[in-house]
């Protein structure tokens, strides 16, 4: 098509918050003319000024339209320009009607019928929603889902490729296109009211959120959105990049789209709801990143907490003890067991426990420098440094408190690095009960969480948080650490910060987890391909870290033995709890921890995180 001397008439309809971006891109090349139309005259204005030509129907731009572009909000909008302005009568022979906007799918079931009752069958209709916001539309670097016949196909490619950065040819024919449009709006319209509850729990529990979205960046909870919208609501900067109102629509169509084929979408059911009550507050034409305002309603509204970055642990750990410390780790799964050899490589007196007796010669078999003992007390013996791998709050009390006595053997002024999944409040709780032991220990609560690239080496990061003392005191430790994690990690806040940090990734994994599932079976039960489906969306704006690590496994109807139900249900049961505490609202929280609740009970044998997709 850039090969033509004479530049191909393009009509432009709709030239909205999108569409101006999208003409006025395709105005600017060369080998395009375009003619431009909207209701809203000073839209019209603004694309003129740009170089753009005006029409002043939609009947006035389609009459010399080559391919005529439709960004309307709406099916009806889309009905009022094709039928009722007569664009479609109107077109040249063989010209070709390009989509973009976001309908039902159901809307192409009698779209070629009705035009061919017009008696316009020669013109061709490409299914062609669009994905990327306004930035991205005038840079021509949008994803586009294309669907439609061959002959259709054939005619617009060219023009669709310069309009994005990434163009999907999707097969299925007319509508399919819109199928997969609606796929990703269910999974990003999730994402984004999934980190406005993060964030806005994060404030309620006096967290750094700038902090906090810097964390889960490289976590399991992140996600596209999470990258996108966050920044919005930690600048509290409203502007509408991408109205709320697009998902209230958007979400809708999903929702409404499950009813009519009688198919279960908790979740997107729920976000929906967020959405209307979001616009109902009055937010329906600022960002919607706004979404999180709904989080903070009050007597005095919250104000999202805000402060500096991350400190590094060279910063916060001050230099290692000189005197080699005795440490001692309590619990040898993986992770328990490579603490332990780096321990002993940088010169610790290492000592470990565990009642499985195969760990404790998987570490032998590793370091023949760390000392085993039999009992829990034995190994904790004066120790500096006493780490615990436990299960849960309730395996940590035992160890700590039972009756082995572990918190009574260790030294006069140990620090107890617990590093399991717990709440803040339950951090608290065991540091309360350590001092009621002994006044001189210390508590570092450390949560390990996972992320990186799938396909790659995976990232895990141990999290940290305590007091001044306590970090000084363990700092040869924490640094040997830093051999075993990708990073090491100090959370600003005493012990419970950095498990509340945790616990916000698990609240963003377990709903994002829960979506993915509902997504991909809600496309299986519509007739897309599952496989394509997956490769599309995680190159858009539906990725999230769960959705590329789970749904492989979902597809293959294989198991996941690293995510375990059990662990998961448990871990969102200690997001609502802590909720709960704060008297926080956590509605996508609470839906995600009932299907995960569902699928556990249907599930007992094979416990694995991506049987909730058997659910739905």
């Amino acid at each position: 098509m850039g090969s033509l001397e004479i530049p191909t008439s393009i009509g432009f309809i709709g030239l909205g918050a999108m569409g101006l971006g999208m003409a006025s891109d395709l105005q600017r090349r060369p080998q395009y003319s375009v003619t431009g139309f909207d209701i809203w005259p000073p839209s019209v204005d603004k694309f003129v000024a740009v170089g753009g030509h005006s029409g002043k129907s939609p009947r006035d731009v389609a009459q010399s339209s080559q391919f005529l572009i439709c960004m309307a909000a709406t099916a009806q909008q889309l009905d009022s320009i094709l039928f009722e302005s007569s664009a479609i009568d109107a077109l040249p022979r063989d010209a070709t009607v390009v989509l973009c906007s976001t309908v039902p799918p159901t809307y192409y079931d009698t779209l070629p019928s009705r035009i061919a009752d017009i008696g316009r069958p020669d013109v061709a209709v490409v299914d062609a929603p669009v994905s990327g916001g306004t930035l991205r539309a005038a840079n021509g670097t949008l994803t586009i889902f294309a669907a439609g016949s061959p002959d259709a196909l054939s005619r617009a490619t060219s023009l669709l490729h310069d309009m994005s950065e990434r163009l999907y040819i999707i097969s299925g024919g007319l509508g399919a296109g819109s199928k997969v449009k609606m796929i990703n709006q269910l999974l990003v319209g999730t994402h984004i009211a999934a980190a406005s509850e993060a964030i806005a729990f994060a404030t309620k529990a006096g967290l750094d959120t700038t902090e906090v979205f810097d964390i889960i960046q490289h976590t399991s909870g992140s996600s596209w959105a999470w990258d996108n919208r966050v920044p919005h609501m930690l600048e509290e900067d409203w502007t509408p990049l991408s109205a709320l109102n697009i998902f209230v629509k958007d979400m809708g169509i999903v929702v409404s789209t499950g009813r009519a084929v009688q198919f279960p979408l908790p979740i997107a059911s729920v976000a929906e709801q967020l959405y209307i009550s979001g616009a109902a507050q009055g937010f329906g034409k600022e960002d919607d990143a706004g979404l999180v305002r709904l989080f903070l309603q009050g007597t005095e509204k919250s104000k999202i907490q805000k402060g500096g970055s991350t400190p590094s642990l060279a910063d916060t750990t001050g230099p290692p003890n000189e005197t080699v410390a005795k440490v001692t780790v309590l619990g040898l799964d993986t992770l328990g067991r490579n603490l332990a050899v780096s321990f002993s490589q940088s010169g610790f007196n290492t000592h470990v426990f565990d009642a499985d007796e195969k760990r404790v010669q998987k570490l032998i078999a590793s370091s023949r420098t760390v000392c085993t003992h039999n009992t829990p007390a034995a190994a904790a013996q004066a120790a500096d440094i006493l780490v615990v791998r436990a299960r849960d709050i309730n395996h940590a009390t035992d160890l700590l408190f039972g009756p082995g006595k572990v918190a009574e053997a260790v030294g006069r002024n140990a620090v107890v690095l617990l590093s399991s999944t717990v709440s803040c409040s339950q951090a608290r709780t065991l540091e309360r009960q350590l001092r009621d032991v002994n006044p001189n220990i210390s508590l570092l609560d450390a949560p390990v969480c996972d992320g990186g690239s799938p396909g790659k080496s995976p990232i895990s990061t141990m999290l940290y948080s305590g007091s001044d003392t306590a970090v000084i005191r363990a700092s040869g430790v924490l640094l040997a650490a830093n051999r075993v994690f990708d990073n090491v990690r100090r959370v600003s806040g005493g012990p419970g910060s950095a498990s509340t940090v945790k616990l916000i990734d698990q609240l963003l994994a377990g709903i994002q987890l829960v979506a993915a599932a509902e997504a991909m079976a809600f496309a299986s039960h519509l007739g897309l391909d599952g496989p394509q489906l997956f490769e599309l969306l995680r190159h858009a704006a539906a990725w999230s870290w769960m959705f590329e690590c789970r749904v492989p496994t979902l597809l293959k109807g294989t198991r996941d033995a690293d995510s375990p139900l059990p662990a998961l249900a448990r871990d969102l049961g200690l997001v609502l709890d802590e909720a709960k505490g704060l008297v926080f609202w956590a509605p996508l929280t609470s839906a995600a921890h009932n299907v995960v609740l569902a699928a556990e009970s249907k599930d007992r044998a094979g416990h694995s995180s991506t049987g909730v997709v058997r659910l739905v």
